[in-house]
C-alpha cells in the first residue's frame, strides 16, 4: 500500500494540533460507512454568513441516512480577539442551538480547523491510491474564494518555485478526486454560485473583518444585526460583550447590588455545571477534554466570587439601612 511520507505525516499532524496540543489524532475519529459534511473556520468572530454554511451542511446532511455533521472551530486569537472568548459564546450560546436541530453533530475546538479536514482526506486518500474506495464520502463547505486557498491551489518550494511541496494541500485529496465518483466535494468549487458570498443564490455578504472593526469601534448595533436572526437581542448583546473582553460582572439580565442578581449568577454556575459534566473529564476516555472543562471551572469560579461579592453588597445594605432607621427610631423616643 502506497503511504503518504513521514514528514506530510508530521506536518498534518501539527496543523491539526495547532498550538492546542494533543488533539489531533486524538480527536474525531471516522465511522465506516457514515458520510461527512464538513464545517472548519475559526469563526473569528461567528456571524450570520458562517450560520448559513453551517444550516446548508446541516439540511444537506439530513436529506442523506448515512449523514453526520462535523464543526471544528478554531481558538487561535485574531487581533484584539480572544479564542478564548469565542469558545465562550459557542459552548453558551451556538452549541444547543446546533445539536437540537441535528442532534448527531460533531462539534470540537481548538487546533487548525483546516488541518483536522486534510488529516480526515490523508486518511481515506490513503485508502484510496491503495485502490480501494473508502467507505466514507467526504463534503467540504466553505466559499469559493477560501476552497480554493486552503484546499485545492498547490504550495510550492521557495528555493525550487517548480517543485510542488510535499505539504501541498492538494495531495491530500488528489486520489478522492480521481475516483468515479469522487470520494470528496468540496462545496465551494462544485456549487460555486450557492455558495459565494454576496451572490445571486448565494450567502450572506458579512465578513468576519467588518465584524472586528464593528467590535474595536463598539457599534453594538452593527455588529448585532450582523449575527444570525435565531439568537435573541439580549443574547446578542452579551456576545458582543464578551468578545469584547468585557468582565462577566458587566454581563448581565439584572442590576448589580440586587437579589435578581445573584439569582441570574446562580442560574449561570448551574449552567456551567451541567456543561463541565458532560465533558466527563475524569474518565479515561474523556481524558482530551480536560482542557476544556478547566476553563470552565474557571468560569464557575469567578461567578462564584461574584455572586458571593453581590451577596455581601446586599447583607451590607440591608445593616445599614437598618442601623438608620433604629438611630431614627431611638431619637424620636428621646424627644418625647
Amino acid at each position: 500500500m502506497k503511504r503518504l511520507d513521514n514528514n506530510t505525516d508530521s506536518f498534518l499532524r501539527e496543523m491539526a494540533r495547532g498550538v492546542y496540543a494533543g488533539r489531533g489524532d486524538e480527536g474525531f475519529q471516522v465511522v465506516p460507512g457514515e458520510n461527512y459534511y464538513i464545517f472548519a473556520g475559526g469563526t473569528k468572530p461567528f456571524h450570520a454568513g458562517h450560520d448559513q454554511m453551517i444550516m446548508h451542511a446541516i439540511n444537506d446532511a439530513a436529506l442523506d441516512p448515512n449523514g453526520r455533521v462535523l464543526l471544528f472551530i478554531g481558538l487561535g486569537d485574531r487581533g484584539p480577539l480572544k479564542g478564548e472568548s469565542m469558545q465562550v459564546v459557542w459552548t453558551n450560546y451556538i452549541e444547543d442551538h446546533y445539536e437540537r436541530i441535528s442532534p448527531n453533530i460533531h462539534i470540537e475546538y481548538g487546533g487548525g480547523p483546516v488541518g483536522k479536514v486534510l488529516w480526515l482526506l490523508k486518511e481515506a486518500n490513503t485508502i484510496a491510491l491503495s485502490g480501494m474506495r473508502p467507505d466514507n464520502m467526504f463534503y467540504i463547505y466553505s466559499d469559493p474564494e477560501d476552497t480554493q486557498q486552503y484546499y485545492l491551489l498547490p504550495t510550492y518550494s521557495k528555493r525550487n518555485p517548480g517543485v510542488e511541496l510535499k505539504s501541498s494541500p492538494p495531495k491530500y485529496s488528489s486520489e478522492l478526486r480521481n475516483l468515479d465518483p469522487a470520494g470528496v466535494s468540496f462545496m465551494g468549487a462544485d456549487d460555486p454560485e450557492r455558495f459565494t458570498r454576496g451572490g445571486e443564490g448565494g450567502t450572506i455578504n458579512i465578513s468576519g473583518t467588518k465584524m472586528r472593526e464593528y467590535l474595536e469601534s463598539g457599534n453594538n448595533t452593527a455588529f448585532m444585526a450582523g449575527l444570525p436572526g435565531w439568537m435573541e437581542d439580549n443574547i446578542k448583546e452579551n456576545v458582543f460583550q464578551i468578545l469584547r473582553g468585557a468582565p462577566l460582572n458587566e454581563i448581565s439580565r439584572a442590576e448589580r447590588g440586587t437579589l435578581e442578581y445573584s439569582t441570574y449568577l446562580e442560574e449561570m454556575m448551574d449552567e456551567l455545571k451541567h456543561i463541565k459534566s458532560s465533558y466527563d473529564s475524569r474518565k479515561k476516555a474523556s481524558a482530551r477534554y480536560r482542557k476544556e472543562a478547566s476553563k470552565i471551572q474557571d468560569a464557575y469560579a469567578e461567578i462564584r466570587r461574584l455572586k458571593r461579592k453581590n451577596d455581601k453588597l446586599l447583607m451590607t445594605e440591608s445593616k445599614e439601612s437598618f442601623n438608620r432607621d433604629a438611630i431614627k427610631e431611638w431619637f424620636k423616643r428621646t424627644k418625647k
